[in-house]
């Protein structure tokens, strides 16, 4: 707990830091390094993630409608630690139709990264 409040410059209570991590750096991608911190602020985050999926919608052809409630932002914040890592790759397994592709197309939206998506056909192989 020392070491947060010291590099982050907060002091969050244990409770409140470890039932939920919400750290990311989505919030400051466009301008210089962006910073890695403890996003305290769920209302700023939701008008965050909610302008870039605006922006997503107004320059694919495809729009997605996402409703972002509670576990979708920490799910966010999770796919975006694990992309921002060297050769990040990320499986996302569950039921269909809860948004997982979704998500993991805004923020690699977000991050300006390619989507690639394997999908299995009866002709599948190694070609």
């Amino acid at each position: 707990m020392d070491l947060i409040s010291k590099n982050f410059k907060q002091s969050p209570e244990k409770e409140e830091l470890f039932s939920n991590l919400r750290f990311g750096d989505l919030l400051k991608l466009g301008g210089g390094a962006p910073l890695y911190e403890y996003m305290s602020d769920k209302p700023k985050l939701l008008k965050g993630l909610q302008g870039s999926l605006e922006e997503y919608n107004s320059s694919n052809s495809s729009k997605m409608n996402l409703v972002l409630f509670e576990d979708a932002l920490e799910h966010v914040l999770r796919i975006g630690r694990v992309l921002k890592q060297p050769r990040g790759h990320i499986m996302l397994i569950g039921v269909g139709g809860s948004g997982k592709q979704s998500l993991l197309k805004l923020i690699s939206f977000m991050r300006e990264m390619d989507f690639n998506q394997i999908e299995l056909t009866k002709g599948y192989g190694l070609p």
